[in-house]
């Protein structure tokens, strides 16, 4: 007897019964959310200036110290790309500002992919949004 019962509340058990029981609640208002748009590619090309290069080249690993071109970046240039940036890094006849201090966070805004280019369409709660409803951060991992 106790081995048929308990053979019994083992397939029980085995079938996973389970009741849901849901109450929904419409709400009035809702806060605009949290939305998070993660772009690896932390800048754009077309933007980079010849002192953007010169100055932060070795830190964004696109040159070496010397201000020599880093070929492995070069690699995953398209070829449009692989111009600009040959022209851009020719330093022959370049005079850098004198006592120019860089501003890496100027210049990460500057050349990060900005939501007002990439947003295409936003509604929330029956109403347009626009790039203005977003709030940029960030947090490069690299």
């Amino acid at each position: 007897m106790l081995s048929m019962w308990s053979w019994n509340r083992i397939l029980y058990l085995m079938s996973y019964p389970a009741v849901t029981k849901i109450h929904m609640v419409w709400a009035q208002n809702l806060s605009f959310p949290a939305v998070t748009i993660c772009n690896h590619n932390l800048f754009r090309m077309s933007r980079l200036t010849k002192m953007d290069l010169y100055y932060s080249g070795y830190w964004l690993d696109l040159l070496h110290m010397n201000h020599s071109v880093n070929n492995n970046s070069l690699q995953v240039l398209r070829d449009d790309r692989k111009k600009m940036f040959m022209d851009l890094m020719d330093f022959n006849h370049y005079t850098p500002p004198a006592h120019f201090m860089v501003n890496t966070t100027e210049m990460m805004n500057r050349l990060s992919h900005q939501m007002d280019e990439m947003l295409l369409e936003c509604k929330f709660q029956g109403g347009n949004c626009t790039f203005r409803n977003f709030t940029p951060v960030r947090k490069h991992v690299l």
